[in-house]
């Protein structure tokens, strides 16, 4: 699999569209190294660099990518960047805060620790539907 991802903000990732089916999403990267069901009913399936939520309807809405991935927004490489965060902050105009993450709504991702010393980094890029549910958790932010 490719390791090149790149935000397409609240619509996907690469030519992946949230939304699409997780047989669609199957044919065009492949069956998942493992999957399971969490406690919410939503099905998370692993991929070498990232992982991948469906609702029940199976329609995907969103993607996690881990710190082995090569995913960009605009031409920021998000891991690999020392500055990313300090890029991101200064594209963003709705910034809101958890313990270990900063969300970019208005660019439909979050980066979790990024901004606090944690175990690892991740980015998770959400469908708007999905960013709606979890801004209910977010504070805004205050650096």
């Amino acid at each position: 699999m490719e390791n090149f991802f790149k935000i397409v903000p609240c619509q996907g990732v690469n030519d992946i569209k949230f939304g699409i089916s997780r047989e669609k999403f199957h044919e065009i990267l492949g069956i998942p190294d493992s999957s399971r069901l969490n406690k919410y009913g939503t099905i998370v399936e692993f991929y070498e660099f990232f992982k991948v939520s469906f609702r029940s309807n199976s329609n995907l809405e969103g993607i996690e990518f881990f710190d082995n991935a090569n995913i960009f927004f605009k031409d920021i490489n998000l891991f690999n960047d020392s500055d990313s965060l300090t890029k991101i902050l200064k594209l963003s105009n709705s910034v809101l805060e958890s313990d270990e993450a900063l969300l970019f709504s208005d660019l439909g991702f979050s980066m979790w620790g990024f901004h606090k010393e944690t175990d690892g980094k991740t980015v998770y890029v959400f469908s708007p539907k999905a960013l709606d549910e979890v801004m209910k958790y977010y504070k805004p932010y205050l650096p």
